[in-house]
Protein backbone atom coordinates (compact mmCIF):
# COMPACT_ATOMS: atom_id res chain seq x y z
CA UNK A 1 0.00 0.00 0.00
CA UNK A 2 1.17 3.41 -0.89
CA UNK A 3 0.55 6.01 1.78
CA UNK A 4 1.01 9.40 0.65
CA UNK A 5 0.74 12.91 2.63
CA UNK A 6 -0.49 15.41 0.33
CA UNK A 7 -0.01 18.54 1.99
CA UNK A 8 -2.95 21.30 0.25
CA UNK A 9 -1.48 24.11 2.54
CA UNK A 10 -1.61 26.00 5.55
CA UNK A 11 -4.63 28.57 5.18
CA UNK A 12 -8.14 28.93 5.15
CA UNK A 13 -8.43 28.32 1.72
CA UNK A 14 -6.79 24.98 1.89
CA UNK A 15 -9.58 24.29 4.38
CA UNK A 16 -12.71 24.45 2.01
CA UNK A 17 -10.13 22.41 -0.69
CA UNK A 18 -10.13 19.75 2.07
CA UNK A 19 -13.69 19.66 2.41
CA UNK A 20 -14.49 19.57 -0.60
CA UNK A 21 -12.08 16.51 -0.65
CA UNK A 22 -13.96 15.09 2.09
CA UNK A 23 -17.23 15.34 1.24
CA UNK A 24 -17.34 14.43 -2.74
CA UNK A 25 -15.33 11.85 -1.86
CA UNK A 26 -17.46 10.00 0.69
CA UNK A 27 -17.69 6.79 -0.48
CA UNK A 28 -13.95 6.47 -0.13
CA UNK A 29 -13.34 8.60 3.22
CA UNK A 30 -11.37 6.12 5.73
CA UNK A 31 -10.71 8.87 8.88
CA UNK A 32 -11.16 12.23 9.66
CA UNK A 33 -8.40 13.45 11.79
CA UNK A 34 -6.61 16.66 13.43
CA UNK A 35 -2.61 16.77 14.90
CA UNK A 36 -2.34 18.87 18.04
CA UNK A 37 1.51 20.65 17.95
CA UNK A 38 2.73 21.41 21.74
CA UNK A 39 2.49 24.95 20.52
CA UNK A 40 -1.71 24.67 20.19
CA UNK A 41 -1.10 24.64 16.39
CA UNK A 42 -3.59 21.99 14.51
CA UNK A 43 -3.50 20.64 11.50
CA UNK A 44 -6.46 18.79 10.05
CA UNK A 45 -6.55 16.32 7.23
CA UNK A 46 -8.62 13.03 5.88
CA UNK A 47 -7.60 9.36 4.44
CA UNK A 48 -9.13 8.44 1.11
CA UNK A 49 -9.85 4.90 0.09
CA UNK A 50 -7.69 3.73 -3.09
CA UNK A 51 -9.39 4.79 -6.07
CA UNK A 52 -9.75 1.78 -7.74
CA UNK A 53 -9.27 -1.79 -7.42
CA UNK A 54 -5.16 -2.20 -8.76
CA UNK A 55 -4.91 0.96 -7.24
CA UNK A 56 -2.46 0.90 -3.94
CA UNK A 57 -2.14 4.42 -3.57
CA UNK A 58 -4.15 5.53 0.02
CA UNK A 59 -4.04 9.63 -0.16
CA UNK A 60 -3.58 11.71 3.11
CA UNK A 61 -4.63 15.16 2.16
CA UNK A 62 -3.82 18.01 5.39
CA UNK A 63 -3.62 21.38 6.33
CA UNK A 64 -0.46 21.92 8.13
CA UNK A 65 -0.47 23.56 11.10
CA UNK A 66 -2.79 26.38 9.98
CA UNK A 67 -5.37 26.31 12.85
CA UNK A 68 -5.70 27.29 16.57
CA UNK A 69 -7.40 24.93 18.47
CA UNK A 70 -10.78 27.04 19.02
CA UNK A 71 -11.25 28.24 15.79
CA UNK A 72 -14.59 28.30 13.69
CA UNK A 73 -12.31 26.02 10.80
CA UNK A 74 -11.28 23.05 13.58
CA UNK A 75 -15.02 23.22 15.33
CA UNK A 76 -16.38 23.27 11.03
CA UNK A 77 -14.25 19.76 10.66
CA UNK A 78 -15.44 18.22 14.29
CA UNK A 79 -18.88 18.77 13.03
CA UNK A 80 -18.63 17.56 10.07
CA UNK A 81 -16.61 14.15 11.15
CA UNK A 82 -19.35 13.64 13.76
CA UNK A 83 -22.07 14.00 10.79
CA UNK A 84 -20.58 11.68 8.61
CA UNK A 85 -20.09 8.92 11.46
CA UNK A 86 -16.35 8.63 11.64
CA UNK A 87 -14.46 9.18 14.55
CA UNK A 88 -12.42 12.32 14.95
CA UNK A 89 -8.79 10.93 15.80
CA UNK A 90 -6.94 13.87 17.93
CA UNK A 91 -3.10 13.16 18.32
CA UNK A 92 -0.34 14.69 19.58
CA UNK A 93 2.54 15.96 17.51
CA UNK A 94 5.57 17.19 17.25
CA UNK A 95 6.17 20.65 15.12
CA UNK A 96 7.39 20.42 11.32
CA UNK A 97 9.88 23.08 12.76
CA UNK A 98 11.89 20.32 14.67
CA UNK A 99 12.31 18.14 11.51
CA UNK A 100 15.05 18.48 8.79
CA UNK A 101 12.85 18.92 6.08
CA UNK A 102 9.14 18.34 5.12
CA UNK A 103 9.67 14.86 3.99
CA UNK A 104 11.03 13.39 6.90
CA UNK A 105 7.85 14.91 8.98
CA UNK A 106 5.59 13.10 6.57
CA UNK A 107 7.17 10.01 7.23
CA UNK A 108 7.40 10.56 10.86
CA UNK A 109 2.96 11.30 10.87
CA UNK A 110 2.67 8.02 8.34
CA UNK A 111 4.30 6.29 11.24
CA UNK A 112 2.13 7.92 14.10
CA UNK A 113 -1.46 7.40 12.25
CA UNK A 114 -0.20 3.35 11.37
CA UNK A 115 0.70 3.43 15.47
CA UNK A 116 -2.41 5.48 16.55
CA UNK A 117 -4.31 2.54 13.62
CA UNK A 118 -6.00 5.74 11.86
CA UNK A 119 -4.07 4.30 8.64
CA UNK A 120 -3.50 0.25 7.98
CA UNK A 121 -0.21 -1.28 8.30
CA UNK A 122 2.11 -1.50 5.43
CA UNK A 123 0.48 -4.49 3.00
Amino acid sequence: MNQRVIKLGNGYADFFELMELAVTNQSRLIACFQLQTLDGRHSLGIVLKPAKHPSTFMPIYLCLEGFKPDSKRVHQFQDFANQEGHTLHTIAVKSLDLFYDEDQYTRYLIGLLRSQRVIPPMA
